[in-house]
Formats: C-alpha cells, sequence, structure tokens
C-alpha cells in the first residue's frame, strides 16, 4: 500500500513539475490547476485512514476545445466513472489505467461541472469510494 502511495505521490509531483513549466501565456489557469495538485499532494502525504481523491486539469476552456482532466485515489479502483453535471460539454474518452478523461467543449460553452467517481473492487459493501468534482469556466 505505501509503494501505491509513493507512486502516486512520483505521478503528482511529475504532473505539478510539467505544469509548472507549460509556456502557457494563461497564469491564472495554470495556478489554479497547481494549486489543487499540490493541494492533492498534501493530502495524500498526511492520510492516514479513509480515503483520499482528487480530481484536477484546466480550469478554462474554450468551444471546440478537447482537454484532459484526472482523477487519483488513495484507494485501488476498478473503475473510474466521469460525468458531465452540468455545461455544454461531453466526455469522449476514458482511460481507467491512467485516470483521465478527454473531455470536449460545445459551441455554446460558457461553463460547467465535471465529476469522477471511483469504484472500489468488486465484493467492497459500498462500490463508490469517493468522488470529487471540477469546475471549468470559458476561457
Amino acid at each position: 500500500m505505501k509503494t501505491l502511495f509513493k507512486n502516486l505521490l512520483c505521478i503528482l509531483g511529475a504532473t505539478l513539475f510539467l505544469v509548472a513549466c507549460n509556456n502557457d501565456d494563461d497564469g491564472d489557469d495554470l495556478d489554479r490547476e497547481a494549486e489543487a495538485i499540490l493541494e492533492c499532494e498534501e493530502a495524500f502525504a498526511n492520510f492516514e485512514s479513509g480515503v483520499v481523491c482528487c480530481t484536477y486539469g484546466p480550469g478554462e476552456a474554450n468551444a471546440g476545445q478537447t482537454l484532459e482532466y484526472t482523477y487519483v485515489s488513495t484507494r485501488q479502483l476498478d473503475s473510474i466513472g466521469w460525468e458531465v453535471i452540468s455545461g455544454n460539454m461531453s466526455v469522449v474518452s476514458e482511460d481507467d489505467t491512467a485516470g483521465t478523461a478527454q473531455v470536449s467543449f460545445d459551441s455554446n460553452f460558457d461553463g460547467g461541472l465535471l465529476i469522477a467517481r471511483g469504484f472500489s473492487p468488486a465484493g467492497n459493501n459500498s462500490p463508490l469510494t469517493c468522488s470529487d468534482s471540477w469546475e471549468i469556466t470559458l476561457d
């Protein structure tokens, strides 16, 4: 279990590094995503019991874009379900192994909310392990 946490922290650290090194002109969006990654790393580092999960990705999008969002958890998961709660966007693909989803933003996108739900291995009394949402605004 400690190896899983170490691996997740390494992945989060590498993601933070990549986000910090990105030369995108939109510093506010990078700050929000980088801040979410740091908060998630801190939650994972201080994890003692229960479940911690985090969802993050670009906080702003434009119509016609397809962007990637990430979900991580302290629990081993069978699957991750992505859902658009509000807004004119759609989940076009999901990768449970990487914990990512590609989200496409419609021509009339003006903001919305994306949620990811992690599901535990079969046999658990409560299959839903943890869920987390990410608000996306119009760039």
